[in-house]
Order: structure tokens, then sequence, then C-alpha cells
């Protein structure tokens, strides 16, 4: 039993373990939070706890104090060789943190700055020009500066379009689309920071409130919608919603999936189906809806009748009773 199993279990704390007894699930300690449903999860290891659904957190120390009202001092709870073996296993998982983020970034930053001096903005060059407001991206002047979207004519990604990850203002990674006919398995090539990247939600930094938002599965889907009007426009870069882009996510009163119609393989459909029971599991009464494209379609594909009319005819997503 760890140090953190054995504090919960004197301060009487109910938890269920997770990822083979690494984390505890618990109900959230934050006595401004009505939890209904276990929304907080503390690391065995190193002690450090968050609330995914009202962003409370800390580190042990703080999870005693709030609990118990007391001055923390762990050798209250534990003996002095179990404090010991904590503490050094935290800083020894911290530190392996540390080494293996520092090293990815480094390597990241020498990679762009030898790769930047081959993009140039996308409507300095022709070629981006013609393929971003032509049929099938049909983007704006306005999208696609406002997106600093970016064009290769040389180097690794060579005739892609960029478009560049920012993160507190920090460029952490892109995206880049072959504008050409060609093969599809190389549509698409990506550059990330990876420890970066775990948790980043792109363009969460241009919503304006938290009365909506509406979650799409890439770039250009987003693009679009903002271009219709849809302000609180976000992506996690795919279908996946995990549990770390969940503490951007669950901010929003209500929450709209606008994943592509996949004919055959229903895999948009398949995903906010996952996604939606992750967050009701956290927040049961969350407002969440789907809106359903036309069969086969994504949100660039889609004519803007046909997106407004799926945004006017929104379905509700609700936690089954028997759940």
């Amino acid at each position: 039993m760890s140090v953190v199993h054995a504090i919960f279990e004197k301060l009487q704390i109910e938890y269920v373990e997770h990822k083979d007894g690494e984390e505890l699930r618990f109900r959230c300690i934050n006595p401004k939070h009505s939890d209904s449903s276990p929304s907080a999860d503390i690391n065995t290891l190193t002690g450090y706890w968050l609330c995914r659904s009202c962003g409370f957190k800390g580190n042990l120390e703080r999870l005693i104090k709030v609990v118990s009202g007391e001055d923390v001092d762990l050798s209250q709870y534990v003996s002095l060789d179990e404090e010991f073996r904590f503490k050094v296993q935290n800083i020894y998982k911290q530190s392996l943190k540390g080494i293996s983020r520092y090293d990815d970034i480094i390597q990241f930053d020498d990679t762009m700055g030898n790769e930047l001096k081959n993009f140039k903005p996308a409507m300095e060059c022709e070629e981006a020009v013609k393929y971003l407001t032509g049929v099938k991206r049909k983007l704006t002047e306005e999208t696609i500066t406002s997106h600093k979207l970016h064009y290769s004519s040389e180097g690794d990604y060579k005739n892609r379009v960029i478009i560049p990850y920012f993160k507190n203002g920090k460029l952490i990674g892109f995206n880049s689309r072959f504008i050409y006919d060609g093969n599809k398995k190389f549509r698409y090539m990506y550059f990330l920071s990876h420890s970066q990247f775990e948790d980043y939600v792109y363009n969460l930094e241009n919503v304006v409130d938290n009365d909506y938002c509406v979650i799409v599965e890439g770039p250009f889907d987003l693009m679009i919608l903002r271009q219709l009007g849809y302000k609180n426009v976000i992506s996690t870069l795919s279908t996946r919603v995990s549990e770390k882009h969940l503490q951007h996510i669950l901010q929003f009163n209500k929450i709209i999936f606008c994943f592509d119609d996949d004919k055959e393989s229903k895999a948009g459909q398949k995903a906010v189906i996952k996604a939606a029971n992750l967050i009701l599991e956290i927040s049961p009464n969350k407002q969440l809806y789907y809106c359903k494209l036309p069969e086969g379609k994504d949100p660039t594909e889609a004519s803007e009748d046909e997106l407004k009319e799926a945004f006017n005819k929104l379905i509700r997503i609700k936690k089954k009773q028997n759940d």
C-alpha cells in the first residue's frame, strides 16, 4: 500500500483505483464544488491531485489540510520510512519527467529553427492562395491571415500549407497539408513538441466566453466554422478527447460535437459517444450536443445551408439512466 493509499484510508476518503493503482479517483474536496460523481484524480507516486471538473488541485499536504483542517505533518499519518520513500520517489519521478521534457523541447526548437527559413506567409505564395481560397477549402484572406497559415516551397515540407500551433504565445508544433493530389498516406505531416502538446486544444486562446464551445476534428473544419460566425470553435486535432483535454473543455457551459459523419466507419459518431461518456462520468448534468452533418460529410464539405440546418437541429446527449 502506498503512502497515498494509507492517508486516504486514515482520512476515510472513498476512492477507485485506476492505471493499476497508480492513480486514485475520488470526489472533489473543494468545499465550493458539489461533486456528484468522482471528478478528482491523485497520483500515488507524486501525491499531486487535480479535479478535472472545477480545476481544484494541489499536493498531498494540501489535501490533508483541506480534508482535516489541520496543519500538515506527514509523520502524523505515516511512518518516517514511508514518508522518506515517498519523497525520494516523488523527486525521482519529477526529475525524469523534467529531463525528458527538456530534451524534447531542445530537440524541437533546434529542428524548428532550421525549418522555419523555408516557411513564408501563405498569402505571399500564389500556389497556397489558390489552394486555400479554392472550392475545396473556401477560406478568406482574413481567415488565412488570422490563423497564421504559411507555405513551404522548399525543404522537408515542400508544397505544403503549414498550420502552426501556439501555446502561451510559443510555437509548439505544426501540421502541414500537401496541396496537390497524390498519395493519401502523406497528405498530412506533423512536427510537434510532444511534451508540450499533451493537453493542447487548438484555438482555445481565441474563445470569447464560456457560454459554449464547438469541438471539431481538424483545423480546416475549425476555420470554416469560425468563418461562418461560430465564435468558440476548438479542436483536439483528432477525434480523441483525453482527460487532460477536459481541464480546458469542461469550463464551457454547453459543449457541441461537430465531427465528420463518416458513412462507412462511423468513426466520428463513435468518437462522440466515447468523449460524451467521459465527460458525463465527471459532470453528469453537463449540456452536451451532437451536430449531425449530412451523411459522409465533414464541416468543410457541407454547404453553408447544410451547416446552419445542422446547428439548428442539435441532438442532446444525456447520461443513460442505468449507467
